[in-house]
């Protein structure tokens, strides 16, 4: 009798305890989207040139085996998409039609195409060193097909979105949003939070803003940077700052406000009216992203060039306001090689990262290799973590991983700054609370 009882039991735990989580890392998302239109490809490909912003509506997308009706489909990225790619980068939007229609509280989908990186790693792995000292996106894999036709493997990354600032940042869903991608990089200084004066208009074509409101916290902000560096504790989360500008130098995250064209990242303002600065698209960290200043300065960097690159990268530059207030100040150029120094040891001198990458590699490989639509071979995808593929894929030759971070290892830790001696904490006293009744 007690059998009869408990099993129900056991079925309904299962389901619930045990059901696959979106971006579980350990595991990979399976993504089915059904298309009644037969040119469905053809028409993503128009709306994405025609840069109307414009989804096309998808009969289903089943995740995981749950089934969402009716969901917004469209193509998206900069330099991974491509017209004639038969896999390009996809955005899906659950709540298209049904504006409550999530999958486990997510709304919004964002598959990578990975198509500048032959090992497969630097988002995932990336994202997962982030999130141990900053609030940033999940990240795992995903294998995507379309009407049951296997377009390839994929990394799938959390949105940006007014969902993510509520869950993470203290910050209401309609609180001002900004992505920090210029129209186009070779215009201005990117998103270089250099203040450009009182009318909003000057920064329209170096700032998204994603929210109803306000431009004047994002001219304000600037305006401090600037003008009143002083003041900056009142309006900016400083130390969510440092973390990204160190995470950004020692990844060697050169697609970056670290980089030549100031970009991927966005700022979101919370409920105690700081600016919370927060890292996006990390598909081209370690080294991925082989240029340091902007027209490429004779060619892309050698392995030496990325490997020791600066401590303090644009230190005394023009166009990095707000690298050049933290690395001026000296209690915050300390924090910031603190926070390098932590990462570094935590991740990269222990070399728990190559160990980390090599479990990622192996939980994909079969994947990768069956991939029909993949810019590399399978031999490139597991060099790639040690070795540089050399005219390997579009991207004409990627540094090895851990070729990069064990030469960028012994490199920092050749810096005197590096080497200065840490703080000690004393004896800690605390006293008990005492609350009023």
């Amino acid at each position: 009798m007690k059998h009869f009882i408990l099993a129900p039991f056991l079925a309904i735990l299962s389901f619930s305890v045990w059901a696959q989580d979106m971006y579980d890392a350990n595991s990979i998302t399976t993504i089915k989207l059904y298309f009644s239109q037969p040119d469905w490809n053809s028409q993503l490909v128009d709306f994405y040139l025609d840069d109307l912003d414009q989804r096309l509506l998808a009969d289903s997308v089943v995740i995981n085996g749950s089934v969402k009706d009716s969901v917004g489909v469209k193509y998206k990225g900069n330099s991974t998409f491509d017209e004639n790619n038969v896999k390009n980068p996809i955005n899906i939007a659950l709540d298209y039609i049904q504006g409550n229609q999530d999958y486990q509280g997510f709304r919004t989908i964002k598959l990578s195409n990975v198509k500048n990186d032959p090992s497969f790693l630097r988002e995932v792995l990336s994202y997962e060193i982030a999130r141990k000292y900053m609030v940033a996106s999940q990240s795992n894999y995903a294998k995507v097909y379309v009407n049951d036709n296997y377009l390839g493997l994929y990394v799938s990354s959390e949105s940006i979105n007014s969902d993510f600032q509520s869950d993470y940042l203290y910050s209401d869903n309609d609180n001002t949003r900004f992505k920090c991608n210029p129209e186009s990089v070779f215009e201005g200084n990117g998103s270089s939070l250099e203040y450009l004066g009182n009318d909003s208009s000057t920064y329209y074509d170096f700032y998204e803003i994603k929210t109803d409101y306000s431009w004047q916290d994002l001219i304000d902000f600037t305006y401090t940077i600037e003008n009143s560096p002083e003041n900056i504790e009142s309006i900016l989360n400083v130390d969510r700052a440092i973390w990204m500008l160190a995470f950004n130098n020692l990844l060697v995250n050169l697609d970056s406000y670290s980089g030549p064209f100031r970009q991927n990242y966005y700022l979101i303002k919370d409920d105690f009216n700081i600016i919370n600065p927060i890292v996006w698209d990390l598909n081209e960290s370690f080294g991925g992203f082989a240029m340091l200043n902007e027209g490429g300065g004779g060619g892309p960097p050698g392995q030496t060039n990325l490997s020791e690159v600066d401590l303090f990268l644009r230190e005394s530059e023009d166009g990095w306001p707000l690298l050049n207030l933290i690395l001026n100040d000296p209690t915050y150029r300390r924090m910031y090689v603190a926070h390098l120094k932590t990462m570094l040891s935590e991740n990269f001198s222990n070399d728990l990262y190559a160990t980390r990458a090599l479990e990622l590699q192996n939980l994909i490989a079969s994947d990768v290799q069956s991939d029909p639509n993949g810019f590399y071979t399978y031999e490139e995808f597991i060099s790639n973590l040690n070795n540089t593929i050399a005219g390997g894929g579009p991207g004409g030759g990627d540094i090895g991983i851990t070729e990069l971070m064990n030469a960028r290892v012994t490199y920092l830790q050749q810096q005197a700054e590096m080497n200065d001696n840490a703080p000690t904490i004393g004896t800690i006293a605390t006293q008990p609370s005492v609350i009023n009744t």
